[in-house]
């Protein structure tokens, strides 16, 4: 069973989330944090498989809370769920540790597509967003 954390300052996107979440085979819930520290402070007492994060949240950014986890739990799987298309936001993304970046718009279709890729050790970005991996050199 794949555990998932989600993260959101907004109630009704994280029941939401929730509800789709829970509707994905094996895969479950464990908790649901409201703002970017209590994103870290569950991710880290939890070690969920998957941290589903906002980026927009009060305290501290979706950004901050993804790179103090992923400094912490460098194995942990973060996907940015974001209303932001930019590819300059998803390179940040990657920068600070994510593993995944999926747009809010397309959740239902890329969800449980990037749980899959990032709780098997590979990157996903929504492909509304037109990101290419950087060649490596």
């Amino acid at each position: 069973m794949k555990t998932v954390l989600i993260a959101d300052d907004d109630r009704g996107v994280r029941e939401s989330f929730r509800r789709f979440v829970v509707s994905i085979p094996g895969t479950t819930v464990i908790g649901e944090a409201l703002d970017g520290l209590e994103a870290v402070d569950l991710a880290l007492r939890y070690r969920p498989d998957v941290v589903l994060m906002d980026l927009s949240m009060p305290h501290i950014d979706g950004f901050e809370a993804t790179r103090r986890i992923c400094s912490d739990v460098p194995t942990l799987s973060i996907i940015i769920l974001t209303a932001h298309q930019s590819l300059s936001y998803v390179a940040r993304a990657f920068e600070v540790g994510a593993a995944g970046y999926v747009v809010k718009v397309a959740v239902a279709r890329d969800l449980p597509v990037a749980i899959d890729a990032v709780t098997n050790g590979k990157r996903f970005v929504s492909p509304v967003v037109g990101w290419t991996e950087p060649s490596s050199r």
